[in-house]
């Protein structure tokens, strides 16, 4: 594996901000359906749990993607980086995950119903950071 692993993450990270790409490209309408189908879903299982169904929740939700989708982002760039990096991947990861997430939320300015979120930044990076000093070598 250590054999391709300079191949390998770079190929998963640029797939990966490909579907960070493609969600922050849907409409609101649809990025919401998304969560209500998760919402609904996450009902069925717990029929007495009626919160899941609050607005709270679905922004909580929406919030734990973000960091997650980030975090793996944050996983695959140390990785990648520290193929050619060694001593500052940690630094490049970080910065090329803070960026990515600053130009996500500008790419959101041009969808319809999304907006450009320093909160969501902030979470972005918060999953990126948490990824790459649990990963890091």
């Amino acid at each position: 594996m250590k054999k391709y692993s300079k191949i390998l993450y770079p190929i998963a990270l640029i797939i990966w901000m490909s579907f960070i790409f493609y969600n922050s490209s849907l409409s609101a309408t649809n990025s919401m359906k998304n969560t209500f189908f998760l919402t609904d879903w996450l009902s069925n299982i717990f029929k007495q749990a009626t919160f899941l169904k609050s607005e709270l929740f679905v922004t909580v939700i929406r919030k734990i993607a973000h960091f997650v989708e980030y975090f793996v982002l944050g996983f695959l760039a140390v990785k990648s980086y520290d193929s050619y990096y060694k001593k500052n991947a940690i630094l490049i990861s970080l910065l090329f995950c803070i960026s990515y997430a600053f130009t996500d939320e500008i790419h959101q300015l041009f969808v319809s119903g999304r907006a450009f979120m320093l909160l969501d930044i902030f979470i972005d990076s918060l999953g990126a950071l948490s990824a790459i000093l649990l990963f890091r070598k």
